[in-house]
């Protein structure tokens, strides 16, 4: 897989049907999330544990997905597994679901003129409520280096 591309609306449909019965099991216990807003640049890590589940925000913006494990990849008309490490080109409108087949680490990032975290997360989504990141129980680490921003 070498690109992820925008997703039809009717594609998005079969992710929401999905988090939506997602929503009638268990919920995951926490999440672990890594923000790096450094150059111009915001990155976000989240670790899913073996067997986990989740479905991702609706992204309004292209960005890079690198992945680093094993996992199932919902991309619109079809399911790819990811094994090992894999850097995407992901288009915008999209709303991933990704089943961890072992533990995977999944990092997004994209050039913005973001200063804060709460602001680059507005920025890809307008979702941003609904974000792992944002949840009671969740784990946030939290890196803010040199901002430079071209115009």
């Amino acid at each position: 897989m070498a690109n992820l591309v925008s997703m039809s609306n009717e594609d998005i449909a079969v992710a929401v049907a999905t988090e939506d019965m997602l929503s009638q099991l268990d919920p995951i216990e926490y999440f672990e999330t890594w923000h790096t807003l450094h150059g111009g640049i915001y990155s976000r890590t989240i670790k899913l544990k073996e067997g986990e589940a989740i479905v991702g925000a609706l992204i309004k913006i292209p960005t890079t997905l690198s992945i680093s494990g094993n996992m199932k990849l919902y991309i619109g008309n079809k399911v790819e597994v990811i094994d090992g490490f894999k850097i995407i080109a992901a288009g915008k409108h999209r709303k991933q679901v990704m089943f961890a087949i072992s533990e995977t680490y999944v990092t997004m990032s994209f050039a913005t003129k973001a200063i804060s975290i709460e602001q680059a997360e507005s920025e890809f989504t307008d979702e941003s409520d609904r974000l792992v990141s944002r949840l009671k129980d969740s784990i946030n680490h939290i890196t803010i280096g040199e901002i430079s921003c071209q115009e």
